[in-house]
């Protein structure tokens, strides 16, 4: 079974970025409503203003490959008239990749793109692993032996209570993996690639 951080995290996934502006007959699409819940002025919204809304905030730390500040996951409430609730707070990372600007972003299906983080991770210790997925690593299983796509963007990295690391990939709206990873000294390595359905 999915831990809940992962299996909330499937709802957000089919999402693109938001246009400066929703339907003319609704202020809740706004990007100053959206700012306004997120509690501050954010530079990227992923997400389907109809419905789900991933708000990243302005960086509060950047460096030359990483950046890091807050998230705030919204979603739209089945109510009439619809409002939006907070589903989640988040720190984000970004590390971009080479050639690309932090900013370079088309949407949520690009690999530049941002990631919640749950737990502790350097930045040093980030980049070998953002690096190390983007690689496509491999794994051997009874089954044969699988990779990690290198063209899927990382929606979620997450640090398990044993120690292990979770990383979320956005493959579309109906699919995503989640890859287990466990360092080994200072390599990492596939414990686990599961394809799953959202």
């Amino acid at each position: 079974m999915l831990m809940p951080l992962v299996a909330g995290a499937l709802v957000a996934l089919a999402m693109q970025t938001i246009q400066l502006s929703g339907p003319p007959d609704s202020r809740l699409s706004s990007v100053a409503h959206i700012e306004q819940l997120a509690g501050g002025q954010t530079w990227l919204r992923l997400g389907d203003p109809r419905s789900s809304v991933e708000a990243f905030r302005l960086p509060e730390t950047t460096g030359p490959t990483v950046r890091r500040g807050q998230m705030v996951w919204l979603v739209m409430s089945p109510a009439e008239p619809p409002q939006w609730r907070m589903h989640q707070q988040s720190p984000w990372a970004q590390v971009a990749l080479p050639g690309r600007n932090f900013d370079d972003v088309s949407g949520v299906d690009d690999v530049n793109r941002p990631f919640r983080v749950a737990g502790v991770f350097r930045d040093s210790e980030l980049i070998r692993l953002v690096e190390f997925v983007r690689s496509g690593a491999e794994v051997r299983a009874a089954q044969g032996t699988r990779a990690v796509t290198r063209r899927l963007p990382i929606t979620l990295v997450e640090r398990k209570p044993d120690a292990d690391v979770s990383v979320e990939l956005y493959v579309d709206r109906s699919e995503h993996h989640i890859v287990t990873i466990r360092a080994v000294g200072q390599e990492w390595s596939v414990v686990q690639i599961l394809f799953v359905d959202a």
